[in-house]
Order: C-alpha cells, then sequence, then structure tokens
C-alpha cells in the first residue's frame, strides 16, 4: 500500500482551473518536491493535501493516505496532521 496516493486532483474557483488532473503516488521513505513556475499549482496542490482551501474553491479527485480518502473524512480527523512551510 502507498503512503500517499493522489488521483485526479482538481481545484478550481470561479470556473479557473488552478489544478488540474494532478496524480502521483508516495511510498513510505520517498520524497516529492512540486517545483514550477510562479501560479503554476504548487502552493494550491499542498494546501488541497492538508485540507485547507478558502471556501470558495471546488475539489475533486481522491487523496488516499495509508489507504483512506481525506477528502472524504471530516475536518476534524486531520487534526494531527501538519506541515512545514519552507520559503
Amino acid at each position: 500500500m502507498s503512503l500517499l496516493d493522489v488521483r485526479g486532483l482538481r481545484v478550481s474557483y470561479d470556473n479557473a482551473d488552478a489544478v488540474k488532473d494532478l496524480s502521483f503516488t508516495l511510498q513510505a521513505g520517498e520524497t516529492l518536491a512540486l517545483v514550477g513556475e510562479s501560479g503554476c499549482g504548487k502552493s494550491t496542490t499542498a494546501l488541497a493535501l492538508m485540507g485547507l482551501l478558502p471556501d470558495n474553491a471546488r475539489l475533486g479527485g481522491q487523496v488516499l493516505f495509508e489507504g483512506r480518502d481525506l477528502l472524504a473524512m471530516p475536518p476534524a480527523n486531520g487534526a494531527n496532521c501538519r506541515a512545514v512551510h519552507r520559503a
């Protein structure tokens, strides 16, 4: 089983796609870097994975963490998740 399996992630705001059909898989111990030009969806992807998108964002696809769909969980279930943002 994968540690993190992102399948067809989509994020849009007012009919404009911020992230479109993003898929990747991470195994335990692997590292992933999101790189790209300004405005290409890196921060939006990270916010979507952490459940921190603003209310006006429309979200689709699946984000499976250890087989559990994070997008289908109530927000309280993610209370023990942490992220470190470095600029």
